[in-house]
């Protein structure tokens, strides 16, 4: 057993969080490679314990949840309101919310059950995420 403690907003966000990543279908090791807070951070928000959080641990939280930025704070501070998700664009390449659409043949996916087509989407996702942060990366040196 740990030591950390549990209150009703912590308890109320950790629901939220656990809630949206499994609508999302994201294992807590995906949310980590899509910029989020490690399993392990994950795993206590998601179980309800009060932690110091940073903006370093809830901004990219919230963009992987795809909420609004203060989300987490609001739900913190008593807002029991479950966060609304931030529309994203569904059009092939970039547009301008950020969202992606990846244009592919339909054949690609069939035969594929679809936990199995849930995998290979998430599996394009985090190859996608990856790519962009190694390109970021080098950029900055």
């Amino acid at each position: 057993m740990n030591d950390y403690p549990q209150t009703p907003n912590y308890k109320r966000l950790g629901e939220f969080v656990l809630a949206r990543r499994k609508e999302l279908r994201l294992t807590q090791e995906a949310v980590q490679a899509m910029g989020g807070p490690s399993p392990a951070t994950l795993r206590l928000i998601e179980q309800g314990h009060e932690l110091e959080y940073r903006n370093g641990t809830t901004e990219p939280l919230e963009d992987v949840l795809q909420w609004e930025r203060g989300a987490i704070s609001a739900v913190l501070r008593g807002n029991y309101d479950v966060p609304a998700p931030q529309p994203r664009g569904s059009v092939s390449g970039d547009d301008q919310d950020g969202g992606v659409l990846l244009d592919m043949p339909r054949d690609v996916l069939e035969g594929l059950s679809p936990l199995e087509r849930e995998e290979a989407i998430t599996a394009a996702k985090l190859s996608l995420y990856e790519k962009a942060r190694e390109i970021r990366r080098r950029e900055e040196n």
